[in-house]
């Protein structure tokens, strides 16, 4: 749910080029950011189609 961790995650940041999580995406919505559908999927998606480029296909995240 929170920013990815470099400890947990090694070379996350070299492989990730625009981190999302749920907790900043909270944060957006409580500021007012998501004035359309569009931006709330677009961050949604970001997240999903990070976990997939980061993990393996055989791993939980990446599934």
């Amino acid at each position: 749910l929170e920013s990815v961790v470099c400890l947990q995650a090694p070379g996350y940041s070299l492989v990730i080029k625009r981190p999302m999580d749920f907790k900043t995406m909270l944060a957006r919505f409580e500021r007012g950011h998501y004035t359309a559908w569009d931006l709330l999927q677009e961050d949604l998606e970001t997240i999903f189609n990070n976990a997939m480029s980061y993990n393996p296909p055989a791993t939980p995240y990446h599934k």
